[in-house]
């Protein structure tokens, strides 16, 4: 049997191999290749020309992968998309199951071109279109919004097979119609050693996108200034790639350059864990989210977290330490709270270890296993 996977992510392409910032990977390949003989994977490409382009990114190594990607995707093609259907179909034609991640442009396509050549069809639903593009900073995406929303809502109502990344927030948005299970993307390693919880405070962890502001990075920062007159050597660890300019002048400005350190991205798992591990507070203030990988990640080295209470976010961390998203007054609370209690930081770290366990990989790896394997065999 053959498969076809269809998102917009962009790979970046080096000497004809294909690498990814860590969401798309030989883990992700392997839930497809376990009911199909081939995966065809269409998304965008980006080529870069030196090894430093492909640096601390995951590669596709499988050789039952096979890329077809597309350079760019204009405004142009999306609203002349002529051109870009006619080479998606062209491949959807020959495969025997359909994989469309939405929100995407190039999986919304995918999914009306399977239906019209009644292919077998799974919709994997990992975030809400209204949400991001509220919060993505432009009056472009303010309007569209409603539109990309309404979108997504048409072709659930159509589906007849769908898996969510959460457990009620984008089925409650979003409903399938037909069948559907809950399954996180985040699919976490085994951790040999949790966070130690210390008697005093001092490191805050951030993991997000440096060019997303709807990451709330900007909020935080505002947070530490109303922390940092009662918590001297409170520090503000940052990893995320992208311009660091903006919040570099927040802090400067703010007279916070000693305490806030901006780190390099890197592998995602081990290293990442590894890294939240010399943590005593990890902190998610989203504008907009689906599941949080970070979060989770967090939580399952045993972290005390704060975080907004947007999208799947509420399912995850206790109502004590969820904020409105914007709110650095509020957000500065939620952390204070746990900077001034021993007690609060061990009760909150086996809550959140015991709520992660239920994102191990052995454990969403059959769950999603069953469902689509019950789809190919339908």
């Amino acid at each position: 049997m053959k498969t076809v996977f269809i998102h917009d992510h962009s790979f970046k392409k080096y000497n004809g191999r294909f690498f990814s910032d860590g969401k798309l990977t030989d883990r992700t390949w392997k839930r497809y290749l376990n009911v199909s003989n081939e995966l065809v994977v269409i998304a965008r490409e980006k080529e870069v020309f030196s090894p430093q382009g492909i640096e601390n990114l995951n590669e596709t190594t499988l050789n039952k992968v096979k890329f077809n990607c597309i350079s760019s995707i204009t405004l142009i093609d999306r609203i002349f998309n002529y051109k870009i259907k006619s080479f998606v179909e062209s491949i959807i034609k020959d495969v025997d199951f359909v994989v469309c991640r939405l929100p995407s442009f190039l999986g919304s396509l995918a999914f009306d071109i399977a239906i019209k050549h009644k292919k077998k069809v799974l919709v994997e639903v990992v975030g809400c279109p209204y949400d991001a593009m509220r919060n993505h900073g432009s009056i472009k995406g303010y309007l569209i919004a409603p539109f990309e929303a309404y979108k997504l809502r048409v072709t659930l109502s159509k589906s007849s097979n769908a898996i969510y990344v959460t457990k009620k927030f984008l089925q409650d948005r979003y409903p399938c119609q037909g069948s559907s299970i809950s399954a996180s993307n985040v699919e976490l390693c085994s951790v040999d050693s949790f966070a130690e919880i210390k008697d005093h405070v001092k490191v805050i962890k951030f993991i997000g996108s440096l060019n997303c502001k709807y990451k709330g990075l900007q909020d935080l920062i505002s947070a530490l200034a109303l922390i940092s007159p009662t918590h001297k050597d409170i520090e503000l660890h940052i990893l995320g790639g992208g311009s660091k300019e903006l919040y570099q002048q927040q802090a400067s400005d703010l007279g916070l350059d000693r305490q806030i350190s901006f780190h390099e991205p890197i592998k995602g798992g081990v290293p990442i864990l590894n890294w939240l591990k010399e943590c005593d507070i990890y902190v998610q203030p989203s504008h907009t989210e689906g599941l949080p990988r970070s979060l989770i990640e967090a939580m399952s080295l045993g972290l005390p977290c704060v975080a907004t209470n947007v999208g799947g976010i509420p399912e995850l961390i206790d109502d004590s330490f969820l904020c409105k998203p914007k709110s650095p007054i509020e957000l500065a609370d939620r952390i204070k709270k746990l900077l001034d209690s021993y007690e609060l930081r061990i009760e909150q770290s086996q809550i959140n270890k015991n709520r992660a366990k239920e994102y191990a990989f052995d454990t969403l790896q059959r769950k999603r296993f069953d469902f689509i394997s019950e789809i190919v065999e339908k």
